[in-house]
């Protein structure tokens, strides 16, 4: 149990499948960077639930897509969305 973790880096990791939705429950995370791996599926939702933290998702499979805007919408109630382009 890691109820007080701010800071989450899992860039660059080789990570494939799906983002787990247990992270959505880390309400203190204050960055979460999951960019460069192979994640696919869609973003949790639960993931809208880290409103203060800075998010970056980008360079994986599933944002890379035509629905790219319709993927990353559960993110639209965080605060700090890195760029998708």
């Amino acid at each position: 149990n890691t109820p007080y973790l701010q800071v989450l880096d899992l860039s660059n990791n080789f990570l494939t499948g799906n983002i787990p939705p247990e992270i959505g429950g880390l309400l203190r995370l204050q960055m979460l960077d999951l960019t460069n791996n192979t994640l696919t599926g869609s973003i949790p939702s639960v993931l809208g639930a880290l409103v203060s933290a800075a998010i970056r998702v980008y360079g994986n499979d599933m944002i890379r897509s035509e629905n790219k805007n319709d993927m990353i919408a559960p993110l639209s109630l965080c605060s700090n969305v890195a760029e998708f382009d």
